[in-house]
């Protein structure tokens, strides 16, 4: 029990001190139930900001041993060997109903790279490109109940008192 918090920040000051870095890791299409067309993107500071049909959630913080993670996956990449996508020859456009996944990994000094494959395809990607994935959906999926609940819709109301009758005129 003592180790995990002596731990954490020893690993939240590494983080502080390697270069900036930002992830975003969206999935759509197919049959994936509650994170069916998500997007997160989190950044080496730790923000986090959850995008779906339903709304945006922004000013969302990862939880240290995610963001841990996710830092050493990103560590760890060589985005320059990604293609721009990975699919089976048999099945480019990843019929039916497959999850398509997107990957983009923006370091400080760098170019951005981006990647991406259908699920009959994700074994075609390097491992160092679904590491970063995994590390990122498991932040989506810890903040998904954030973008779960939908933006309000119209203009919120403006008095409490029950509306006037239409008024009638007369012809």
């Amino acid at each position: 029990m003592f180790a995990p918090m002596v731990v954490a920040p020893l690993a939240l000051a590494a983080l502080a001190a390697a270069p900036a870095w930002q992830v975003t890791y969206a999935e759509s299409g197919g049959l994936a139930g509650p994170l069916s067309d998500a997007t997160v993107t989190v950044t080496s500071a730790g923000e986090v900001t959850l995008a779906r049909l339903a709304g945006t959630c922004a000013g969302l913080k990862a939880d240290p041993a995610r963001l841990a993670a996710l830092a050493r996956a990103v560590r760890r990449a060589r985005p320059g060997r990604w293609a721009p996508r990975y699919v089976q020859p048999g099945n480019p456009r990843g019929c039916c109903d497959l999850v398509s996944t997107r990957l983009a990994l923006a370091r400080e000094g760098s170019v951005a790279r981006e990647t991406g494959w259908f699920d009959d395809a994700r074994g075609l990607a390097p491992a160092d490109a679904r590491a970063v994935a995994d590390a990122a959906r498991a932040l989506l999926r810890a903040h998904r109940r954030c973008a779960a609940t939908p933006p309000p819709r119209g203009p919120p109301p403006t008095s409490s008192a029950p509306p006037s009758p239409p008024s009638r005129t007369s012809p």
